[in-house]
């Protein structure tokens, strides 16, 4: 071969490489070797791990790969078996030349080095042409290895100066070359073994197929990857944009074309990517199958479902991101996670094919006030967790990358305003909850009985949390249902049934077998000592985990024991934990069964030592005085722990009839008397000093779990206003609502923005007729709820003075069935139907049947498009009833006027970030339409508009800081 011993041959060809030239042309002699040359320069500390190098030719024929350290002969094609050589110990002065031996004339023609070094600057491409000549003189040896590095090396060291002196000259030329590089890799996409990101993401992929574990126990088919987990239903709150993205665009999409719910199966399908935005939140209640929806999603990516539009899934848990106490930055915490990205973490993070899912924020008290708001942060600036979470979810950090986090619902209040889109899962529906019971029971018979009972005893709401659905059906599998069946009406109690069915196992086990292994004698149905002490051991250690945020327990922990211990492990490990291939570590199935567990463990605790009080104040409240510390549950607590999940405090509440482990099998427990006065008493307080309507409804699945009878008379009738304001209500959400509210006679129901939905509403009859004053605002309710209200309103018993039913879709046969009801009812005093999509044919019978009654004083109808001829039906009925205001327009009425007023202002302080920004905008832009037309009224909302304006331009300039997480729409 030519020799380059030429120091300005060198300098040559080094400008030329580094400059992005498309190739340099080489000379090799037939039966010779020859070197192809790639030489490049790298910034950063070079590491063999993260270097990437593949030879290819012009065809995209595999020349040479090298990755993770070694050579990868696999991927060559055959004709270069054995023919080629790199010189590692050359790369980190980075030389990646090739020699290719024995040269053919088929070698003949042009070859790519495709290099990827640690330095966060993608791909570098050197191209090389190879001539073939026959050998011009005998001289013309092989090239020997040693030869080679040492004339290399020397030529290095002098040209390396130089060198350096060209890159410098040559920046702006990479500079305006970028474009045309770019676009020349995208022509020549390596092959796979050949593009380092995909190469990286199918071991990544690879790795998720190892490790992948099914998130139900019942291994239904489904195939490869699939746990059989039934489709969900996601809803989506953005319906409340209504129109507003159709009024910005010349399209003529209408409400009906907007979907309101989406199946899990679709979402991040190429065909539904208009619902994706940088930042996602799919919220539900405990239990209901987020995480497996989660886990799930990853597993389709990782077993080839080509359907969805991302390229790579990466998954955490917010329990694994709280372990972490050192600072960390972006890329050391996904390179920790997924070593296999490492080499190519840089260049997926600025892609759009990325997601990355953090699971269960609930399990993460996340600091509102630590967000970094230092703009020189990069992914790998080191921050404390819950700091670098913050700037995650706020966007100062991963900027191009999709995040989806789970929460539970009563989080999302103080989370939303980080999300563009948010998913809320729903529960099973009838048939969901009989598809599942169908996969998850253990014959036919059973799976056909089990539904049959459910309808029965009403538990539909109940079990339509698929953790209860699968409690139910174990209890079925193991025939421990019969015993427990009178009390199957809260969650605790269909939980703690479980351990009841072990403790019954392991009873049935000792019967007529030797004793002696048990610490103590039998005396009827006592269970062992041991065997007390195993479960005393499981509740213990599951309370400290809650305060750690583990979700593991260590079996050699809980001693050693007996052939009967080694049944009730082999119990728990059936009914609480996940199959795992470590036998030393129990895993929970789920987060809830560890706060049962250690529910048990505080209630157990209260009961022999005291102090429920003080426990719940702290645990509730984060109140923890001084001598609070006297009480064994709060001495290791730290204030920042001591606010317990919502889950865990309707655990104990539940659990606290259980004075010991014996008490558990035993019927008709109830609150002792002296627990009874004390829960009165705290729980009136509670009710004194609610705040929001998370803290409500969390107070209400308290009561609910307790089912106390007595309780619950004594604390409905302290309930005078219940306010759920903007707090998505599910089945279990209603149902502890009903159970509360049943004999309490309410002055305000507020129940805005609570999605109920028709179905919901159905539910909330009972409630809704004994309340003065109902506030359903923006529900989703349509005309088959105009049906619902109509057997409200008619009701002999029906209470309800003030009806508020703005931005809804009852549309015209809604709002007729709301007449013909209003012809006998006679308690309405004020109803307000503004914004409900009323047209001619829901005014024409509104003169008749409002003449008909005596007690509607106010009729608020204003952001309704009414037509000259609804406008005479109007005219008509203002003739009729003198008496009945009749509001078309918001400056017309005082007291609607001041209402709407008092909105605007607490908007304009900050109020609007609690709302869907959609949602919000399109409410001020009808309601500053309306009064945009006051004619001789002007002076009088020329103050109210301005307000207006100016929280529209909040929010819209809030958008355009945010402009990536508007609906983003992706070409494929």
């Amino acid at each position: 071969m030519r020799s380059l011993s030429n120091p300005l041959q060198v300098l040559l060809l080094a400008s030329i490489l580094v400059s992005g030239a498309r190739s340099s042309e080489i000379t090799g002699f037939m039966a010779e070797d020859v070197l192809l040359p790639c030489v490049v320069t790298h910034d950063d500390e070079f590491i063999l791990q993260n270097l990437v190098v593949n030879w290819q030719r012009e065809n995209r024929e595999v020349v040479h790969s090298f990755f993770y350290g070694k050579d990868h002969p696999d991927y060559q094609e055959k004709g270069f078996h054995g023919r080629t050589q790199l010189f590692p110990q050359e790369f980190p002065r980075g030389n990646l030349s090739l020699v290719l031996k024995r040269v053919r004339p088929s070698d003949a023609g042009k070859y790519v080095c495709f290099v990827y070094l640690n330095d966060a600057k993608g791909y570098k491409t050197i191209w090389t042409e190879l001539v073939i000549q026959e050998k011009e003189t005998e001289q013309t040896g092989r090239i020997s290895q040693g030869v080679f590095l040492a004339g290399l090396t020397s030529v290095l060291a002098v040209a390396l100066p130089v060198v350096l002196a060209v890159v410098l000259a040559v920046a702006l030329l990479l500079y305006k070359k970028k474009k045309y590089r770019k676009n020349t890799s995208e022509e020549l996409a390596p092959l796979l073994g050949c593009d380092p990101l995909h190469e990286n993401i199918e071991y990544y992929r690879e790795s998720i197929h190892k490790t992948a574990k099914p998130c139900c126990k019942s291994g239904s088919s489904g195939g490869e990857g699939s746990d059989g987990c039934i489709p969900r239903t996601l809803q989506i709150p953005e319906w409340r944009k209504q129109c507003t993205e159709a009024d910005n665009t010349n399209d003529s999409v209408t409400l009906k074309d907007k979907r309101d719910s989406i199946s899990s199966e679709e979402l991040f399908t190429k065909n539904t990517m208009t619902l994706t935005s940088r930042r996602m939140l799919i919220a539900g209640e405990a239990g209901i199958g987020k995480s497996c929806f989660s886990k799930g999603l990853q597993k389709r990516w990782a077993f080839g479902g080509t359907d969805l539009f991302y390229e790579c899934v990466i998954y955490f848990t917010f329990t694994e991101l709280k372990s972490i106490k050192e600072p960390v930055s972006v890329t050391e915490l996904l390179g920790n996670k997924c070593k296999e990205l490492v080499p190519v973490l840089s260049e997926l993070l600025h892609s759009d094919k990325l997601l990355i899912i953090f699971d269960g924020l609930d399990e993460f008290k996340l600091n509102l006030k630590a967000k970094q708001t230092d703009s020189s942060i990069s992914n790998d600036t080191p921050l404390p967790i819950d700091t670098l979470i913050l700037n995650i979810l706020s966007k100062d950090l991963l900027t191009n990358t999709d995040i989806l986090v789970t929460s539970r619902l009563n989080s999302l209040t103080k989370i939303r305003k980080y999300f563009k889109r948010t998913f809320i899962m729903q529960e099973f529906t009838d048939d969901q909850i009989k598809q599942y019971c169908k996969r998850f029971c253990s014959d036919d018979e059973i799976s056909q009985s089990i539904y049959p009972f459910i309808e029965e005893h009403n538990l539909s709401s109940l079990v339509s949390i698929p953790l209860l659905s699968s409690a139910l059906c174990e209890l079925y599998n193991n025939q421990g249902f019969p015993s427990y069946k009178e009390r199957l009406t809260t969650r605790s109690e269909m939980m703690v049934s479980l351990l009841k069915c072990c403790m019954k196992n392991i009873l049935s086990s000792i019967e007529g077998t030797d004793k002696t292994c048990c610490a103590i004698a039998l005396s009827g149905s006592q269970l062992p000592e041991n065997i007390k002490i195993m479960i005393h051991q499981v509740a213990k250690l599951s309370f400290e985990n809650l305060i750690a945020g583990v979700e593991e327990i260590k079996v050699q922990n809980l001693g050693e024991g007996c052939v009967h211990t080694q049944r009730l492990l082999k119990d728990l490990s059936e009914f609480f934990f996940k199959e795992s291939s470590n036998a030393e570590v129990f895993e929970y199935r789920h987060a809830s069964i560890r706060d049962m567990f250690a529910a048990l463990h505080c209630v157990w605790e209260i009961h022999q030592l005291g102090g429920i009080e003080e426990c719940l104040d702290a645990w509730v409240w984060g109140q923890i005085l001084p001598q609070h510390y006297e009480t064994s549950l709060l001495q290791n607590i730290s204030p920042e722990h001591s606010v317990m999940s919502d889950h865990f405090i309707q655990f104990f509440m539940g659990l606290v009839i259980y004075t010991d482990i014996d008490s558990l099998y035993m019927s008709g427990k109830e609150l002792s008397n002296d627990i009874m006065i004390t829960l009165k008493q705290w729980f009136h307080r509670w009710i004194a000093n609610i705040y929001n309507g998370a803290e409500m409804l969390n107070l209400f699945h308290c009561i609910h779990e307790i089912h106390d009878a007595r309780l619950t008379e004594f604390l409905s009738s302290k309930f005078k206003t219940v306010t759920l304001f903007n707090t998505p209500l599910n089945a279990s959400d209603i149902r502890a609502l009903l159970y509360c509210l049943e004999n309490s006679r309410l002055d305000t129901l507020d129940l805005a923005l609570c999605d109920l939905g028709d179905a919901n509403l159905q539910q909330l009859q009972s409630l809704i007729r004994n309340s003065t004053g109902v506030d359903l605002n923006s529900n989703m309710l349509t005309a088959n709820s105009g049906k619902i209200l109509r057997t409200i309103l008619e009701h002999p018993d029906c209470s309800t003075k003030k009806l508020f039913l703005a931005i809804n879709k009852l549309g015209s046969a809604g709002v007729r069935e709301l007449w013909e009801a209003l012809e006998l009812n006679n308690s309405v005093e004020m109803l307000t139907l503004c914004d409900n999509q009323i047209q001619d044919e829901g005014i024409e019978s509104m003169a008749h049947s409002l003449s008909m009654n005596r007690t509607l004083k106010t009729l608020i109808l204003c952001m309704n498009p009414f037509t000259e001829p609804e406008m005479n039906s109007i005219t008509e009925l203002r003739q009729r009833r003198r008496d009945l205001n009749i509001v078309l327009k918001t400056a017309e009425d005082e007291e609607f006027f001041s209402f709407v007023q008092e909105k605007v202002v607490s908007l304009h302080s900050g109020g609007w970030k609690q709302y869907y920004k959609g949602w919000l905008l399109h409410i001020l832009s009808i309601v500053q339409k309306d009064l945009s037309d006051e004619g001789n009224q002007k002076e009088k909302v020329s103050h109210l508009t301005e307000e207006i304006l100016s929280v529209i331009n909040t929010i819209c300039a809030a958008q355009k800081s945010d402009t990536s997480l508007i609906s983003i729409k992706r070409t494929f």
